[in-house]
């Protein structure tokens, strides 16, 4: 293994680049919890200084026209600084180091390099997280598990870098203890909705599993509300802080994330307030409605529908009739725009009981001897936010009725 803090010269892409090892510096960007706005850790980046200031070295590590030596040479160089740095410092934080699994297998890096670090400079393998880049886990895979392995062995801890959502696999197969959720869903889940429900359900996948979430590159108040809503653990992005050559008082951004996450918990407790009145007021109006007219289940099914559809608000669109092992008893009763009641009778005799919600509602009304409302979810059909509320019938019948969220909101 070559000698580290080398004093000789490196060039970056061409000779009129020419820069020193000692204008190389590791800086730290902190992770705040959302728990209680806490920095929690800082995640290592190198940086050059330079006459205007310093610039960031990731387009220098993936310069594939510049040799792998040097890169390799000036990752460890930084990687070295920044483990004497934090062991000077006394911190009990978590120090996050990129690795990039491809140079290692390239290597045969044995004794690993941060492992030899840690004894050098004395400090717990628990006090680290190996980020591993995620586009470096397409290929080696089992290689790669294993390296894992030594790092999980020393103590450390380790984490999947810049996920995508085409990549789920690589946490069953990697099982990291974080998984940081690339910057380009951040930004999509702010503009469209359906970015929005994929990072949540990365986020709630990643929980399922045991994997804490990290939100990464976040810069403006609605992503750190998105980031908040969608399950992230951890936050890390320029609305706090960009990486700097010093560490930060633990404190420093608890404001900010406690300004964002009370909204978040405000906005969700009107979402919940709104989603029982719905439920209330649709107890209310079915019950009115089979007070006055009676509810005579051996009659037409369909009949009984196209009579109810009439009283529903205008944001019900389709209504039906399932027993309680899933399967349809009725038609489909469809209210148009134009408010007419259109009966598809090839729904008849369908079964439901696969969707998630259907036996959950079930049971839901069984216990509390009333209609309840499902969690939103896209209409296989509109494509649109869409609410199921469940009404038992009887012991045997319940009624169902579909609700354009939006409209049932403002309604």
């Amino acid at each position: 293994m070559e000698d580290t803090f080398v004093t000789q010269q490196l060039y970056w892409g061409h000779e009129k680049s020419l820069f020193p090892l000692d204008a190389l510096f590791p800086f730290f960007q902190p992770i705040v919890s959302v728990s209680d706005g806490s920095i929690v850790g800082y995640e290592v980046l190198a940086r050059i200084k330079e006459d205007n200031g310093y610039r960031s070295l990731g387009s220098f590590f993936g310069d594939k026209s510049i040799s792998f030596a040097k890169r390799l040479q000036v990752d460890r160089l930084v990687r070295e600084k920044a483990l004497r740095q934090w062991s000077q410092s006394n911190r009990k934080e978590k120090l996050f180091i990129n690795i990039f699994p491809s140079w290692l297998l390239k290597v045969g890096d044995n004794p690993l390099f941060t492992l030899v670090l840690l004894e050098k400079y004395k400090i717990p393998g628990n006090q680290v997280v190996i980020e591993i880049i995620e586009e470096e886990l397409e290929e080696n895979c089992q290689e790669i598990k294993d390296l894992v392995r030594h790092y999980r062995k020393a103590g450390c801890q380790i984490a999947v870098d810049d996920f995508y959502f085409n990549n789920f696999d690589r946490l069953i197969h990697i099982r990291p203890d974080f998984v940081k959720i690339d910057i380009r869903l951040v930004r999509l889940s702010v503009a469209q909705e359906e970015y929005r429900k994929i990072i949540h359900y990365i986020s709630q996948f990643s929980q399922e599993m045991g994997v804490s979430v990290l939100f990464e590159g976040v810069e403006t108040d609605a992503e750190l509300r998105n980031a908040i809503e969608s399950g992230s653990g951890y936050v890390q992005g320029f609305i706090f802080s960009e990486a700097k050559p010093d560490f930060q008082a633990s404190d420093a951004f608890r404001s900010t994330m406690q300004s964002s996450l009370f909204k978040v918990i405000d906005h969700l407790m009107n979402v919940n307030r709104n989603a029982v009145h719905i439920e209330n007021e649709m107890n209310s109006t079915l019950e009115n409605f089979f007070r006055e007219r009676g509810t005579n289940l051996q009659s037409d099914l369909d009949e009984l529908l196209t009579t109810l559809c009439t009283d529903l608000p205008a944001f019900f669109f389709k209504a039906y009739i399932c027993d309680k092992d899933g399967t349809q008893r009725s038609s489909n009763v469809i209210k148009n725009q134009d408010g007419h009641c259109i009966v598809l009778p090839e729904y008849n005799g369908r079964n439901w009981g696969w969707r998630p919600y259907f036996f959950y509602n079930v049971v839901r009304m069984e216990n509390l001897k009333r209609g309840v409302l499902s969690n939103r979810y896209l209409d296989e059909d509109t494509k649109r936010e869409t609410l199921t509320f469940s009404y038992p019938l009887s012991e045997d019948l319940f009624l169902f009725l579909d609700f354009y969220y939006n409209e049932a909101e403002t309604g």
